[in-house]
């Protein structure tokens, strides 16, 4: 299959799969951190609500 019609992306080298994975890390860590801070300003403002 010629190079231009592969359809998914795969890393050629070993360095594009360390990219990859260490992408993936800080994606989590990205999503870990905004659920929680969501989490924590959706608490603030029930307890505002109830407060008022």
């Amino acid at each position: 299959m010629p190079r231009e019609e592969v359809d998914v992306w795969v890393p050629e080298t070993r360095f594009g799969y360390f990219r990859l994975f260490y992408f993936g890390m800080f994606m989590g860590a990205v999503c870990v951190g905004a659920n929680s801070a969501l989490g924590s300003l959706w608490t603030a403002i029930a307890q505002s609500s109830i407060t008022f």
